[in-house]
C-alpha cells in the first residue's frame, strides 16, 4: 500500500481524489473491448446506452465531447483514449458535498441543459 496508511486511510484518500474504485474497473474493462478507433453507436452500445449516440453528436456540437474524432464520410469516430478521457469526465457521483445547482450548465443565452 502507499507507506503507512491502513485500509480505511487508503480509502478515505482516495475518496478525496474522487478516485472510484469501480469507475476505474469500469473504464479499464471498457478500454480492453475498444477498437483504436469506433463510432458513436458502437461507442453507445459498447456503454450500454447510457449515451446515445445522438447525445453524443449533441456535445461534439456543443465543444463538449471527447477532443479528438475523425471524420470519414458522414461518420464520425471518436480515438479511444480520448473518449474514455471524456468519458471519465462525465461519471458523477452522489456525494453531499456537491451543490445541486453544480450540475447544470447554462448556455451564453441563458438556456440550462444538464451535463451529459
Amino acid at each position: 500500500m502507499h507507506g503507512d496508511m491502513d485500509i480505511q486511510d487508503f480509502l478515505g484518500h482516495n475518496k478525496r481524489r474522487k478516485l472510484m474504485f469501480g469507475d476505474e474497473i469500469f473504464l479499464d474493462q471498457l478500454r480492453k473491448e475498444l477498437p483504436p478507433v469506433f463510432t458513436r453507436e458502437f461507442a453507445s452500445e459498447k456503454i450500454g446506452r447510457i449515451f446515445s449516440a445522438k447525445s453524443m453528436s449533441n456535445a461534439d456540437a456543443l465543444g463538449i465531447g471527447p477532443s479528438v474524432k475523425v471524420r470519414i464520410g458522414k461518420k464520425v469516430g471518436y480515438e479511444r483514449d480520448s473518449f474514455l478521457q471524456w468519458l471519465r469526465g462525465k461519471m458523477k457521483h452522489d456525494a453531499p458535498h456537491v451543490k445541486k445547482e453544480n450540475t447544470f450548465h447554462y448556455m451564453h443565452d441563458s438556456t440550462p441543459f444538464r451535463t451529459f
